[in-house]
């Protein structure tokens, strides 16, 4: 774990001196951008990383030529909310998480602006900020926060907020956020009560399902079938929160 930690660390040193120098991004594919750095940080992680993991195949949102057929993986975001990056909002982070036999087995999320590193394994059953334990906050819907992810093509707004009309306007507060990865971590650290996300990447949620379900949170695919990591789209929450929700949509 120390050794995984460091690299992500020093990964985040990089990625932080280049978030205050102007730099170049692209289009890649509609409303998705695509940073000059994202690439510098995808390279920089896997060539460090496959040094300690030399089985394993690295399987990175800025490579779509990964071969699916290892059963040992390295999944990585080199920037997870890469438009707040470019946009200088300082709510992106680094995500690694290491599976086997399509099982995530340890997570990280490190935001190297903040210096929050969140990260938890299966063997430890915890999860951790900054080497401190964290625990979801349960709350009743009506004293709750909401978060409801932009990883998706802004013409399904419509159809996301009819979707979830009856538990957002129980909400104390609902907000828009993009950066899966950091607040799935903010729902497992007690910060907000629920993320949904019609739109998030296996890269985007990885390392942090695990981080949230070691923290005692609760996790399912969008349409509310069983949780996948493999699958787009996520619904992270608490179990008293996802039991209030469940009897709002189906009323």
């Amino acid at each position: 774990m120390n050794k995984i930690k460091s690299i992500i660390i020093e990964a985040g040193k990089i990625l932080k001196k280049r978030y205050f120098e102007e730099t170049a991004h692209s289009v890649k594919q509609k409303y998705h951008l695509l940073s000059e750095v994202d690439i510098e940080m995808h390279n920089y992680l896997s060539t460090e990383l496959k040094i300690i993991y030399p089985s394993h195949v690295i399987e990175s949102e800025e490579d779509e030529t990964t071969t699916q057929s290892n059963t040992s993986k390295i999944i990585i975001d080199p920037i997870d909310g890469t438009t707040n990056f470019i946009c200088g909002k300082p709510y992106f982070t680094i995500s690694v998480a290491v599976e086997e036999n399509n099982k995530i087995i340890e997570g990280y999320v490190y935001n190297p602006i903040s210096e929050e590193f969140f990260y938890t394994t299966i063997k430890e059953n915890k999860s951790f900020l900054n080497n401190e334990e964290i625990t979801i906050s349960e709350e009743k819907i009506e004293n709750s926060i909401f978060v409801l992810g932009l990883s998706f093509n802004p013409k399904k707004y419509s159809k996301y907020l009819i979707e979830w009309e009856k538990a957002l306007e129980q909400t104390k507060k609902c907000l828009f956020w993009t950066a899966p990865a950091q607040t799935i971590c903010n729902v497992a650290c007690g910060r907000v009560n629920c993320f949904i996300d019609m739109g998030c990447s296996i890269h985007g949620q990885s390392a942090a399902s695990l981080i949230l379900k070691n923290a005692g949170g609760y996790l399912t695919n969008y349409d509310g079938t069983e949780y996948s990591h493999r699958t787009e789209g996520i619904i992270a929450t608490t179990p008293i929160q996802y039991k209030e929700i469940k009897k709002l949509i189906q009323s």
